[in-house]
């Protein structure tokens, strides 16, 4: 009884902790994504 109470808390909590991982990726995933179109221009404009 105890064991899953505890099991479900601990659920729960991981649940918010990928919540927030997830909307902390996909800002890092926007970022990455930016600069890698800005990269891939500049590449483009210096080997042009």
């Amino acid at each position: 009884m105890g064991l899953l109470d505890r099991w479900r808390k601990q659920q729960n909590s991981t649940n918010e902790l990928h919540e927030n991982s997830s909307s902390m990726y996909k800002q890092i995933l926007e970022q990455v994504t930016s600069n890698e179109q800005e990269i891939l221009q500049f590449l483009e404009f210096s080997s042009g």
